[in-house]
């Protein structure tokens, strides 16, 4: 705990009260992480953020991200894309792999789709499969259960 100290307007003496400096978390920290491949960057290799990552030049490998992967108007991945959240709305060439994907308007999205939730938005230009993941619970769904 850290006391900070003030002075009191009615004398000279100082009052101490707790002052709860609080640490954000490793797993906060990292949520809050934005990194970005710039207009005119380019990168052969992978890129990987624990937050957010943002592609707005191009990349020629896989990104992936624990938050969300951002492929912003005019960005370009050539290679998987995984995350919690892709939000597309330049080129991806290759498998995306999320919880959630938005397909915005002016997206070329070209390549296989694994999510449970999907949105494209009007004018996108695809040329996917897309699967939806099995979910443990939906494992034994089609099991027919036998009455005694």
């Amino acid at each position: 705990m850290i006391l900070s100290m003030i002075r009191s307007k009615n004398s000279h003496n100082l009052i101490s009260f707790p002052f709860d400096k609080r640490q954000k978390s490793a797993t906060a920290e990292a949520q809050e992480t934005f990194s970005c491949v710039g207009v005119g960057m380019r990168i052969l290799g992978d890129v990987h953020c624990a937050g957010v990552v943002k592609v707005a030049g191009t990349v020629i490998g896989d990104v992936s991200a624990d938050g969300q992967v951002l492929v912003a108007k005019g960005g370009r991945v050539e290679g998987a894309v995984q995350a919690g959240e892709a939000v597309l709305n330049g080129e991806v060439i290759g498998p995306i792999v999320a919880d959630r994907v938005e397909i915005q308007a002016s997206a070329v999205i070209r390549g296989e789709i694994t999510t449970p939730c999907f949105m494209i938005h009007e004018g996108a230009v695809l040329d996917v499969h897309v699967t939806k993941p099995v979910l443990a619970e939906e494992q034994g769904a089609d099991v027919k259960h036998r009455v005694a």
